[in-house]
């Protein structure tokens, strides 16, 4: 071809070699559509034959995948990645047109169905739509398993009853799955308030994926003297590891007066078969699990006087009462109590428990 298409050719790129979509012969290549348009260095001009310069671009038919959001730079390689559980999208189109009346279908297949699902499994394009994108969405499985990252393929199936399109084939679109799963504990709170003597509280616990074998975690209280905790120690296995189990905290009456307390509840845990899981004993040291109990105090300061009246008959001279003088709460240290009577008639005999008053 002399790059000058006139009505004896079906096509003509300028060049004689072909299997670009123009063959030597000026004919249409199958697998390609070719379109003529005016050359811009001969516009509105024509040869010497009074031809107007007239040249012929041809466009392979190829199916056409974005992976990069839709940016329409197709015939990408390049992974789509998503979280468990996630979703990304990704669009196919068409190269070039449909012949009239005929069809191109295209099947995904995904070669590890149970890890991905895909909103559609088919494409059908024809003339009316053949340059218009049609998107999938990828959605990821999602599951509380270390599986690590994984690739999923999808393979393309194209048929065709159009000649152009009935040898096409495109390489597989990679889904990358990112594991999102972490070893650790969750807690349905770390911050408590409980009083003395009072109702109990509690926080559940479970774990974020499944373990590899049991998991103890076994809990203490420091200062140990405050709380008591039911149970405290709480197994998981492979098959509950999931479900919240409770920690019943009650706060110990230990008669002392001290005001508020802080109390923390810190676990330990326990799994042989799993590392992970025993390798949360370095968090656990630095307090990232703890359960903060701020421990109200019931006790009150005070003595209990008994009884705290008493009926003196008069004359009775030589009859001694007593009464008992007691603490309500148990002293930091050692405690004196002095006894002062109302009436200067009367005196101390006996220590601070009896006295006697003239008549």
């Amino acid at each position: 071809g002399d790059g000058i298409k006139d009505d004896l050719e079906e096509c003509d790129d300028g060049t004689s070699t072909g299997g670009a979509g123009c063959s030597s012969e000026c004919k249409v290549e199958v697998g390609y559509t070719c379109e003529e348009k005016v050359d811009a260095l001969g516009a509105g001009g024509r040869d010497t034959l009074n031809r107007e310069y007239k040249r012929s671009y041809c466009t392979k038919a190829e199916m056409l995948v974005d992976v990069l959001g839709g940016n329409g730079v197709y015939n990408q390689t390049a992974e789509l990645a998503l979280n468990e559980g996630g979703e990304a999208s990704f669009t196919i189109v068409l190269s070039t047109t449909v012949k009239a009346g005929k069809e191109v279908f295209i099947s995904l297949l995904p070669d590890l169905s149970d890890q991905i699902s895909l909103s559609k499994s088919s494409l059908r394009f024809d003339e009316s739509n053949a340059q218009i994108a049609q998107s999938i969405i990828v959605t990821s499985t999602g599951n509380f398993l270390r599986d690590e990252d994984r690739v999923v393929k999808i393979k393309y199936l194209v048929s065709s009853t159009d000649e152009n399109y009935q040898a096409v084939t495109h390489p597989d679109t990679t889904v990358k799955i990112l594991d999102d799963d972490v070893a650790t504990l969750s807690l349905s709170t770390t911050d408590l308030t409980a009083v003395e003597d009072g109702a109990a509280v509690e926080f559940d616990l479970k774990l974020t994926t499944q373990p590899y074998g049991s998991v103890i975690v076994s809990f203490a209280s420091v200062p140990s003297s405050q709380l008591m905790l039911n149970p405290s120690q709480l197994v998981f296995a492979p098959s509950d590891w999931n479900t919240a189990k409770k920690v019943s905290v009650v706060a110990i009456d230990n008669k002392v007066v001290e005001g508020k307390t802080t109390v923390k509840i810190t676990p330990t845990i326990t799994a042989a078969q799993d590392t992970a899981y025993e390798a949360l004993n370095a968090k656990a040291a630095n307090g990232d699990f703890d359960v903060t109990v701020q421990v109200e105090d019931n006790d009150i300061p005070g003595l209990v006087v008994t009884p705290n009246s008493m009926a003196i008959k008069e004359g009775a001279s030589t009859t001694t009462y007593n009464y008992l003088l007691s603490l309500r709460s148990m002293p930091e240290e050692g405690t004196s109590v002095e006894v002062a009577f109302e009436s200067p008639e009367c005196s101390e005999l006996d220590g601070l428990s009896t006295v006697s008053c003239p008549m």
